[in-house]
């Protein structure tokens, strides 16, 4: 019967033709437990010859696919055989392995066909040789059992040989219209087959002939054989058969007889020339093999059909003959028990005297003997119990430990390929996204080469035209004082918006004054800064001339008090043209992350040149002024000297300057609030 082992080892016969294999218990015959597993999954049918079966899923959704092997079974089905492993729900579930039991297994091939009929005919002979003595005055229950027996062991052997005949003739020849070269046989090989079968054939025949001789002792025999003159007529009949048998074994041995010696060299025909023989075709060949398997089929069925209605003519006459044995050993034990009744009755009358003498000293013995017997009997019995119990509890805790080890094996080896699986994902995953990173970041670099300079040029001018826009407006803004009362309008409450109103307007008038009064007090220094500037012009042409005349001592002076101005003037611009261009590149860099940034670095940088400059120059000027004050001293000590203080007007500021400067005060106005409590 075939059957599915799953990977636990449990078995599930298919009994049926068509089984339905799901998760519900009440509709299917194969109830697999599985998340992917619906309750009608798929339909195994079985093939008429049993050796092999169909597999049809019921849907094709992605939840409901069979594998066989590892391969998904389209909605037509597929053809399963021994040894394929099929999964339902993914491939990775537990499978089930479709096996097919000993049956067509050993009636696959002739061989183990003969191998199977031998080791049977051992068996049996070994079991008759072991009840010999037994079967030398069987009773005539027992010799009637024996002769049962011995025909429903004829006819299972029989009905077993012919059903696996049958099954191995219908397996090969549905396999296929057009069989394989190599699983051709030749002609030697089809003659040693049926050679074999006529062999089994006759084995059979002489053990069911030795099987009679060996039931019935040789006295009763020899007597039957007297008080019945037909009963040697089955062995004669049997011995008759023997020679027309071996003789058949032995034209069927030989394929190819040798031909008749020659009587001569004269005698001898002169050699024809063979014929070509037509090659035969594939088709020929599947007609001859056809054709001899339909043969053998039925030289077999002739040959087991004889050998039944043989069996069938000796156990007839086997029960004739033990119902006339069991007739005259009736008439014997009649006749035995007649005379041991009279020498019973002679010696009873002289033993009672015997028996009453000692009948007290006899009870005692047979009741100690009873109850050692009883004892020994319940002790006997008590230790085979124990020991059947503990050999039961051995067992099963052997299978519950082989079985807690195989599911732990299988629930690891799961476990480990789900771990297996997951970190394949992982790593893929992990490469897909180096491979993203690697791609984006060249992408990017890509856009920024191509877009990114471009736009940024255009984002620095645009950002240029609105700072100035916004330095503009703050200006307005801080001329006008706005900025304080616009945040204080904002923080206000709808319902004060008049009172801010007033104190702003109040507020702007007085900025008006102050601004106006800032106005007048920038005028004042601008005139005052251009006397200072006459004043410089002249003192530069006084300096001029002492310069001339001081041409010697100046060589003499430390060159670090002295300075050339040229020199020092382009060592100062090309120091500040380096400075800023590398505050230019950082700002470029910053630009590319945050414009806000960028921007105020900008300004800072602008600011710090700025105020170097600045610082350079009142050095300058303070080292001119030193050196102007030494000169007088050494040649017009009463002259006055010229002191920049600084309460002077400043010179003009240039429109950077006044830029930064406006900058600055923006940056205080702002911190100026928010330093407020």
């Amino acid at each position: 019967m075939p059957s599915l082992r799953d990977g636990g080892g449990a078995v599930h016969e298919l009994r049926s033709s068509k089984n339905l294999i799901g998760a519900s218990p009440s509709k299917c015959d194969v109830v697999v437990r599985h998340s992917g597993v619906r309750d009608l999954h798929a339909l195994l049918t079985l093939a008429p010859d049993r050796a092999s079966a169909t597999l049809v899923p019921f849907s094709a959704a992605d939840g409901s696919v069979c594998y066989l092997n590892r391969r998904a079974v389209p909605v037509e089905g597929a053809a399963v055989v021994h040894g394929d492993r099929i999964a339902f729900g993914s491939p990775d579930a537990d499978s089930f392995t479709f096996e097919l039991t000993g049956f067509l297994l050993d009636a696959s091939s002739d061989a183990l066909l003969s191998e199977f009929v031998e080791r049977k005919l051992r068996q049996s002979s070994t079991r008759r040789r072991a009840n010999a003595p037994v079967a030398m005055e069987p009773p005539p229950s027992l010799s009637s059992s024996n002769v049962s027996s011995a025909q429903s062991l004829s006819a299972a052997l029989e009905d077993s040989i012919l059903d696996r005949t049958a099954n191995h003739e219908s397996a090969v020849g549905g396999g296929g219209a057009d069989p394989p070269a190599d699983s051709r046989l030749s002609t030697a090989e089809r003659n040693a087959a049926e050679v074999e079968k006529l062999r089994l054939s006759q084995q059979l025949r002489e053990v069911d002939s030795r099987q009679l001789d060996e039931s019935v002792d040789h006295d009763d025999h020899k007597s039957l054989n007297v008080l019945l003159p037909g009963s040697s007529e089955p062995t004669r009949s049997s011995q008759s058969r023997k020679p027309r048998l071996t003789e058949l074994v032995k034209t069927l041995h030989v394929p190819n007889p040798p031909p008749p010696p020659s009587s001569g060299p004269s005698t001898a025909a002169p050699e024809q020339p063979k014929a070509h023989k037509p090659q035969r075709t594939a088709l020929h060949l599947q007609l001859i093999d056809r054709t001899l398997r339909h043969k053998r089929q039925e030289l077999v069925t002739q040959a087991f059909m004889r050998w039944r209605r043989g069996l069938h003519i000796q156990s007839q006459r086997r029960q004739t003959r033990a119902q006339q044995l069991h007739n005259l050993r009736a008439r014997l034990v009649r006749l035995r028990r007649n005379r041991a009744f009279f020498q019973w009755r002679a010696l009873a009358s002289l033993s009672s005297q015997v028996l009453s003498c000692r009948l007290d000293s006899f009870q005692e013995r047979n009741a100690s003997r009873s109850l050692v017997k009883a004892w020994t009997r319940w002790k006997l019995r008590h230790c085979s119990l124990s020991l059947r119990r503990r050999q039961l509890l051995r067992s099963a805790v052997l299978r519950l430990r082989a079985s807690g080890l195989q599911r732990a094996f299988h629930t690891w080896l799961r476990y480990f390929r789900e771990l297996q699986r997951c970190e394949n994902l992982q790593q893929s995953e992990r490469d897909f996204a180096r491979k993203w990173d690697a791609r984006m970041a060249h992408v990017a670099q890509r856009h920024r080469a191509q877009r990114v300079a471009r736009r940024l040029a255009t984002v620095l001018r645009l950002w240029r035209s609105l700072t100035a826009n916004r330095l503009q407006r703050l200006r307005v803004l801080r001329t006008l004082a706005l900025r304080r009362s616009w945040r204080l309008v904002h923080r206000a409450l709808d319902d004060e918006r008049k009172r801010h109103d007033a104190s702003r307007e109040k507020q702007q008038e007085e900025h008006a004054t102050e601004h106006e009064l800032l106005r007048h007090q920038v005028q004042a220094r601008d005139a005052r800064l251009q006397e200072l500037q006459l004043q410089v012009r002249k003192r530069d042409a006084s300096i001029q001339r002492l310069r001339e005349q001081q041409q010697q001592e100046r060589e003499t002076c430390e060159t670090g008090q002295l300075h050339d101005w040229s020199k020092s003037l382009e060592t100062f611009l090309e120091s500040a043209v380096k400075r800023v261009g590398r505050d230019l590149e950082q700002i470029l860099v910053l630009a590319e992350d945050d414009v806000a940034g960028a921007r105020f670095a900008a300004a800072r940088a602008l600011v710090e040149v700025v105020l170097e400059q600045k610082v350079h120059n009142s050095n300058e000027r303070v080292q001119l002024q030193d050196e102007l004050l030494r000169q007088r001293q050494r040649q017009d000590p009463p002259a006055k000297t010229l002191l920049l203080d600084d309460s002077s007007p400043e010179p003009p500021l240039g429109p950077h300057a006044k830029f930064l400067r406006d900058m600055i005060e923006q940056r205080q106005w702002g911190d100026a609030p928010a330093a407020r409590p």
